[in-house]
């Protein structure tokens, strides 16, 4: 491995891609907050892959990963891709207008993610190491997120205009990274004999997660929360009956068994009494945030409705709202709510249903199967020590919490995207046990292969290199759009607005762009 960056450095760009991705921003008003996330989770991908890709090609070899959770998420892949081929607007089915989480672009961005992370890491510190990198990002946009409640007039940086403007996304994004951050410190406290600092630290996650548990009070991660909460009380009180050849493990697991007691009660109190809480808790420190999604119901009527024209392929990647506008219950019209465009249903997944049709919904039900069928056979098959158990069951819970947010709410690119890096964890823990065996290829014994794969690797190298291209595009032409826009507001000079404007049409063939040129 002298001559592969990937495999020397891959494990560490990865650590720094789980802290640095919840925290990353552009301090300009130029670049809009989702799309500066979703242009810098995609440049950052691009370049993982290149330098992936640059390595198999110097080697002449690569390993993948015999896996049922990557093959699913290849299969969901494909079903975005058939859905968008058979759309009526290609366009922005592929690539949409900005980096939205239901495009083929972004899918297949988020899926090479999950593909690489079992390819990078060859040590289980290294895995472990991507949590804390995860926990430590998220002590950082806590403490950023105390200061703007406390203090709305700091840190500011000219786009964080109301007190629960975060490093993350929305207030409701944040509420799910703080129940990651306290479901992984109950699994680390059950699980692992921790002393000193590490427990301090541990104790702090997770009083740190409940607290802005209870600030955010979304209820869909309380619920989330509560459930695991019972597993694991569950778990480690049957680990602690069951282990009777470790009494030290069956001390320490009873010694720490309230830790998810503690969290299941403040759960509960939450759930039945939220609202009433979240009132109080929202007027003494002037929490002010709505946020407005289409219902279960509503979801489904227009999923109905939608899959009765379109019943195979949807109605394409990324366009729930042309559905929307057509199918939208007649009740909503005479609500608040009457004129506002909903880019997605009541989910991400639920919505992803509708746009991609039968195709999706197949496509969804066997990765989750997949998924589902691979985590509880490898936990059971796990013979390792208990922190490869532990690594396996943190990494699995992960994924599946994840996946649940994704399916009961529309994240923002953070939290979509650490879906599929969780389901790489996952598997990258199996490879390591040597549960998931891997399929060695070597095109370097002979010219005929060498030739093959070394043509295959180009094409993938300049398909990946196209894909990095776009994003500087994309990113290129909204920001001469907004300043255009911004330049508009300052003085009010309509030709100059149209020369900017025009310039961005010139990088960038967005609808977006041309609906302005014409008004």
């Amino acid at each position: 491995h002298k001559h592969n960056v990937f495999l020397r450095w891959g494990s560490k760009l990865f650590v720094a891609f789980a802290f640095l991705l919840p925290i990353f921003f552009v301090p300009s008003q130029i670049v809009t907050f989702p799309f500066s996330k979703g242009f810098f989770l995609v440049v950052y991908v691009t370049v993982l892959a290149l330098i992936f890709l640059v390595g198999v090609l110097k080697e002449g070899k690569a390993s993948i990963p015999k896996s049922y959770t990557l093959l699913g998420l290849l299969i969901v892949l494909v079903g975005y891709i058939v859905s968008g081929i058979f759309s009526d607007q290609q366009n922005l089915a592929f690539f949409g207008q900005g980096f939205e989480t239901d495009t083929v672009f972004f899918v297949l961005i988020v899926t090479i993610l999950s593909l690489l992370v079992p390819l990078a890491f060859r040590s289980k510190t290294a895995l472990f190491n991507m949590f804390l990198s995860l926990v430590g990002a998220f002590f950082i946009v806590a403490l950023f997120s105390l200061i703007r409640l406390f203090a709305p007039s700091y840190l500011t940086f000219g786009i964080f205009t109301s007190s629960v403007s975060n490093l993350l996304g929305t207030w409701n994004d944040l509420g799910a990274l703080a129940g990651f951050v306290t479901i992984f410190s109950l699994i680390s406290i059950g699980i692992l004999e921790v002393r000193g600092l590490w427990r301090i630290a541990l104790y702090a996650g997770l009083m740190l997660g409940v607290v802005f548990l209870a600030l955010v009070n979304f209820k869909v991660v309380w619920f989330i929360v509560a459930f695991f909460s019972l597993v694991f009380l569950l778990y480690f009180l049957s680990y602690a009956k069951h282990r009777s050849g470790a009494p030290t493990m069956a001390h320490h697991v009873k010694n720490v068994s309230l830790a998810p007691l503690f969290v299941l009660i403040i759960a509960v109190v939450f759930i039945l009494a939220g609202e009433s809480l979240g009132n109080r808790i929202s007027t003494a420190l002037n929490i002010v945030q709505l946020e407005a999604r289409p219902s279960w119901s509503t979801t489904f009527t227009i999923g109905q409705q939608t899959l009765k024209d379109n019943p195979v392929f949807g109605a394409g990647p990324n366009q729930f709202v042309g559905e929307w506008l057509k199918y939208k219950p007649q009740a909503v019209n005479e609500s608040l709510f009457w004129n506002i465009d909903f880019l997605s249903g009541i989910g991400t997944i639920p919505t992803s249903l509708i746009t991609l049709g039968l195709v999706g919904i197949i496509a969804w039900l066997v990765f989750f199967v997949l998924f589902g069928v691979e985590g509880v056979r490898s936990v059971l098959k796990l013979r390792g020590d208990a922190f490869t158990h532990y690594l396996a069951f943190s990494s699995f819970i992960s994924a599946i919490y994840f996946w649940l947010v994704a399916i009961f709410y529309t994240p923002g690119h953070v939290i979509y995207a650490l879906a599929f890096l969780f389901s790489g964890v996952f598997v990258a823990t199996l490879v390591l046990e040597g549960v998931v065996a891997e399929k060695h290829i070597n095109f370097s014994e002979n010219p005929g292969k060498s030739f093959v794969g070394s043509l295959i690797t180009i094409v993938l190298l300049i398909g990946v290199a196209t894909c990095g291209y776009l994003a500087l595009q994309r990113f290129t032409g909204y920001a001469m759009f907004n300043r255009a826009i911004i330049a508009y507001g300052a003085d009010r000079n309509l030709d100059l607005v149209e020369e900017k404007v025009r310039r961005s049409v010139a990088v960038e063939r967005s609808d977006v762009f041309y609906r302005t040129l014409t008004d």
